[in-house]
């Protein structure tokens, strides 16, 4: 689909790498936690560019190199008017500061893609925008209508993912019987020293049957509102790796010995794997300084997490890090579908989903994942096991804050197909 804007993030003090600010952005749209909203003036305007912008067109989300030329990360759709808000919303604070009266544009269907160069713009257009002239730029024609003939909002009413086969089974070289463990952690408090947390996190543990295939069993999901709980529940299975869903460490953030608050924030920055995942296509919250500091419940997801790892490694057992929507995007890209992964809290996305997981997962049975941080969780579990099995990729360096683990494409795209 043709684009119909370009919006430019720049380097400013609170972000010195404007593709977090794009990766945030595409964060609250997967998680559903907040509506993203595009900041159309850094000052008090009342006809900022893209105001005129309508419901379902589309833009090009772009920052640009120091050869200056410009780069696509990934498109939005715009989601309706422009709102003049008395200040900035909770949620983006953190990305655009604390503004009296300015415009926002609310988008929907955040989606990243692999980086390119902008070929959408003329040489001179492009100068025009590298200088700094301009952040926001139409292409194309104004459209007259709300919304485009033929399209829905969002994801499809009605869709039927395709059923997904495997021409082999993965799992035949994993010994039968072993178990493999998934968790999607919550946030934590900290006057429970990341031990506890106010919302329930589910676990998955799923067992190697003796003919090579991957079982869930009668009840493969548990809900913990405690660590304790959780690490039960692997010991007691007899999880040789488990799989989390939440960062393993950070790129010099350290959490104060007592897990009463964060340390020292001046130090540290992105992780290898979070920008390597970005430049991949796969949005998620980066663990920065400006994410700690702006975003108290996706700090303490990120505290909890390392927590879990600690306690993990402490009590001998292995555990890795993966973002189970990054491991869709890449298991749903193996399938060679045109249509994009849909947001997992529609039921499309989750249709989606479901047929991955069913490819996968010899008794998969919906009812037993009664949401999608469930369905998060098997998807951590399959990755336990495709990690056993050899068929994961890792993303980023132990030097630089963790390693996150992402099904690997040129494996499994062969033995996919729907």
């Amino acid at each position: 689909m043709a684009a119909d804007w370009i919006y430019l993030f720049t380097t400013n003090d609170r972000f010195p790498d404007p593709t977090e600010e794009i990766a945030y952005l595409a964060g609250l749209w997967e998680t559903g936690k907040s509506e993203p909203m595009l900041l159309l003036a850094d000052r008090k305007r009342d006809d900022p560019p893209m105001k005129t912008a309508v419901d379902g067109e589309q833009v090009l989300l772009c920052t640009r190199g120091n050869d200056r030329k410009l780069r696509c990360h990934g498109t939005a759709k715009i989601a309706g008017p422009g709102r003049k808000l008395p200040t900035t919303p909770q949620a983006l604070i953190g990305l655009y500061g604390a503004l009296a009266g300015r415009i926002f544009k609310p988008i929907r269907d955040v989606a990243l893609e692999e980086v390119r160069l902008v070929h959408e713009l003329t040489p001179a257009a492009q100068e025009t925008m590298a200088r700094g002239q301009s952040y926001v730029r139409r292409l194309g024609n104004r459209r007259s209508r709300s919304r485009r003939a033929g399209e829905t909002r969002g994801a499809p009413r009605n869709y039927t993912p395709p059923r997904i086969r495997l021409a082999a089974r993965p799992f035949v070289a994993i010994p039968s019987g072993t178990s493999l463990g998934g968790l999607d952690p919550t946030a934590g408090t900290w006057a429970s020293a990341m031990l506890l947390g106010p919302k329930a996190m589910p676990s998955c543990v799923l067992a190697v049957g003796p003919d090579g295939r991957l079982m869930g069993g009668a009840a493969p999901v548990q809900f913990h509102t405690d660590n304790d709980g959780y690490h039960a529940r692997m010991t007691a299975c007899g999880v040789g790796l488990e799989c989390i869903d939440g960062p393993c460490a950070t790129n010099g953030l350290p959490v104060l010995p007592d897990w009463s608050g964060w340390g020292e924030l001046g130090q540290g920055g992105k992780r290898d794997a979070e920008s390597d995942l970005f430049a991949e296509g796969v949005g998620l919250f980066w663990t920065t300084a400006n994410t700690l500091t702006a975003f108290d419940g996706a700090s303490r997801w990120i505290a909890r997490s390392l927590r879990l790892f600690q306690d993990a490694r402490g009590g001998g057992r292995v555990a890795i890090e993966t973002h189970p929507h990054g491991a869709f995007t890449f298991l749903w890209r193996c399938t060679g579908r045109p249509e994009r992964l849909y947001k997992k809290t529609t039921a499309a996305g989750r249709a989606q989903r479901v047929a991955i997981l069913q490819a996968f997962i010899a008794d998969f049975d919906p009812k037993h994942y009664p949401d999608d941080d469930a369905i998060d969780a098997a998807c951590a579990a399959l990755v336990a096991a495709l990690h056993v099995a050899g068929m994961t990729r890792p993303f980023g360096t132990q030097a630089q804050g963790g390693v996150i683990h992402m099904p690997d494409k040129d494996k499994l795209a062969p033995i996919i197909s729907c």
